[in-house]
C-alpha cells in the first residue's frame, strides 16, 4: 500500500515538473531555481577571440627583411645574366669606315708622278737584279719611297703599299697593272713558296705600263696647260 503510494506520487510530480536535468549524480526531481545561462557577446568580452591572419602566421620582421633582400639578389642577378647573354650574343656588325680619297692636289701628284718616273731606270735595274722575290720587294720599295718622297699626304689607315696604289690609281695609270705589281709585291714578300723568273717579267711588265701610264699622264698635263 506504502509502495503504491509513493509510486503515484514519484509519476505526478515527473508529470508536474517538465523536463528532469540529469546533473552529475542521480537525477533530481526537485525544480531547480530558475538560472538563466548567460549570455556571451563581444562587448562584453567573454566572447573567445577569434585568431587573425596575422596571430595564426606571425613571421618575425627580421625574417621578412632576410627574405626580401634575398629576392631582391636573386632579381638582380637574373637581370645582370640576361642582360650578359643578349650582350655576347648580339649580331656582330662591323661598320666599315669609308675611306677618304687621297689628295688631289695637282701638285703633289705631279710631283709623285715625276718623282716615280725619274726613279724608273732604278727601278727595273733592282727587277733585273738578284732573285725574283728579292728583285720584285726592292722595285716596290723604290716606288714606295718616290711616293713618299713627293709629299703626298697619308691616311692613318693607310699602309705604304696601299698609299703607293692609291697614287698612281689617281694618276691615270692602267689599274690592271696596278694591280698585278702589287700582288707580286705582297706574294714576294709574305709568301713562303719559291718565285719564278715568270713573276719577274710579269712584274718588268706591269712596271713598263705604269710608266707608260704615267708618261700619257704627264703629256696631257702638258698640252693642257
Amino acid at each position: 500500500m506504502l509502495t503504491g503510494v509513493t509510486l503515484a506520487v514519484l509519476f505526478a510530480t515527473i508529470a508536474t515538473s517538465g523536463h528532469v536535468r540529469l546533473i552529475d549524480g542521480a537525477p533530481s526531481f526537485a525544480r531547480d531555481p530558475a538560472v538563466e545561462k548567460p549570455v556571451l557577446t563581444p562587448s562584453a568580452g567573454l566572447m573567445p577571440a577569434v585568431p587573425t591572419d596575422r596571430t595564426r602566421s606571425e613571421v618575425s620582421p627580421i625574417f621578412e627583411a632576410i627574405a626580401r633582400a634575398l629576392f631582391l639578389a636573386c632579381l638582380v642577378l637574373a637581370v645582370g645574366l640576361a642582360a650578359w647573354f643578349v650582350w655576347s650574343h648580339r649580331p656582330k656588325f662591323r661598320l666599315r669606315r669609308p675611306r677618304r680619297p687621297v689628295s688631289t692636289d695637282f701638285d703633289v701628284l705631279e710631283d709623285a708622278a715625276a718623282a716615280i718616273t725619274a726613279d724608273a731606270d732604278a727601278q727595273h735595274a733592282a727587277l733585273r737584279r738578284g732573285a725574283p722575290r728579292n728583285a720584285i720587294v726592292d722595285c716596290w720599295l723604290r716606288l714606295e719611297a718616290a711616293v713618299v718622297g713627293a709629299g703626298v699626304r697619308r691616311n692613318p689607315a693607310d699602309t705604304s703599299a696601299e698609299l703607293t696604289e692609291r697614287v698612281l690609281s689617281s694618276c691615270d695609270v692602267d689599274p690592271a697593272a696596278i694591280m698585278r705589281l702589287a700582288n707580286l709585291y705582297r706574294e714576294a714578300r709574305f709568301s713562303d713558296h719559291t718565285m719564278s723568273e715568270q713573276s719577274r717579267r710579269e712584274a718588268i711588265d706591269a712596271l713598263d705600263l705604269v710608266h707608260a701610264g704615267l708618261r700619257s699622264g704627264r703629256d696631257r698635263a702638258v698640252a693642257t696647260a
